[in-house]
């Protein structure tokens, strides 16, 4: 209306529908926007806010498929689509990502995977948390691989007696074991 004003020769001028249907869009792509100079952050560190961040969006997207307009109940069905396509390939990783946010742990996994409505969030709580335990394994096998029990055996002798017993019972212990206690410790801490 204002250019109509303004300019004389302008005659197509929005209506009030079309104007609505822009602020719609309008606001739903500013989630995108926001999303994206999060995740392009180069001062700080995301990666921890990645999954709950695109379960926002898929919450969002699915908000959007009962919003009353067809064609942008059309786009989010397209959006949801190319969701799935990718989530299965992702979602472990960034899953990792949050179980190591400390403020989060596995209580903000269990609270996406229920928001995204998956049947079995607990089941993919315990695949995130077993991967991530799997990789702390395989870090440590490799980490393990250049020390030998002959680097190990002066350092227990300089420990006293009580040191010395309890450096032997944890190089004893399956390395399975002792980074999937250290991780479960972690993950019940407060």
């Amino acid at each position: 209306m204002r250019a109509s004003r303004v300019d004389r020769q302008y005659t197509c001028c929005p209506t009030e529908e079309e104007f609505q249907f822009a602020a719609d869009v309008t606001a739903r792509l500013k989630l995108f926007n926001d999303i994206s100079v999060l995740f392009s952050g180069t001062d700080y560190v995301t990666a921890n806010m990645f999954f709950y961040k695109i379960c926002e969006v898929r919450s969002k997207i699915r908000e959007w498929s009962s919003c009353g307009n067809p064609l942008i109940e059309e786009m989010s069905d397209n959006m949801e689509a190319k969701f799935r396509k990718y989530w299965t390939e992702i979602q472990g990783l960034m899953g990792i990502a949050t179980l190591l946010d400390p403020r989060f742990k596995h209580h903000m996994l269990l609270y996406c995977f229920e928001v995204l409505q998956v049947t079995n969030s607990d089941e993919e709580v315990g695949k995130v948390k077993d991967t991530l335990s799997d990789l702390m394994l395989e870090y440590h096998i490799d980490e393990d691989a250049g020390t030998s029990s002959s680097t190990i055996k002066p350092i227990v002798e300089n420990l006293g007696f009580l040191s010395s017993f309890t450096a032997r019972v944890a190089n004893s212990q399956p390395s399975a074991l002792r980074f999937k206690s250290e991780l479960d410790r972690y993950l019940e801490e407060g």
